[in-house]
């Protein structure tokens, strides 16, 4: 598990997906609201993983190294056929932010080898009617 400052800042995360003009705020340990947990029931998604190439392991990187790896990321999660949307990893007090992806589907698994395979500390995963929560494969 990463240090408690590295913690601490993912617990502090916005994690916002996108869907068109549409976009929905995630964060650990809140139970979502309504309208993102009937937008999962509609797409009869009963897992989701919130995943970025950004900064492995926090370790900050150039934006365009970061977009590259999130490029290679998106087709990864492409080649696989996963459902996908746009999201953003944003610190509460905008001291950063990620480019990421939320994945509708997939299982606690595929979750932790994507997250392993792009050198993340963590992945955020959920299901409808559960509040997220910070999962750490390492």
């Amino acid at each position: 598990m990463p240090e408690d400052e590295i913690l601490n800042a993912y617990q502090k995360t916005d994690y916002i997906v996108f869907d068109g003009k549409k976009s929905f705020l995630l964060n650990v340990g809140l139970l979502p609201n309504e309208e993102w947990i009937n937008y999962l029931k509609s797409r009869e998604c009963n897992f989701f993983f919130f995943i970025t190439a950004w900064n492995p392991f926090s370790i900050p990187h150039d934006p365009l190294e970061n977009r590259y790896k999130n490029q290679i990321l998106e087709s990864e999660i492409q080649k696989q056929e996963f459902p996908y949307l746009m999201g953003l990893g944003k610190s509460q007090t905008s001291e950063w932010e990620e480019e990421s992806f939320c994945v509708l589907g997939g299982n606690l698994e595929i979750a932790s080898r994507f997250c392993r395979d792009y050198s993340q500390h963590a992945v955020l995963i959920g299901e409808p009617n559960k509040a997220p929560e910070l999962h750490f494969p390492h």
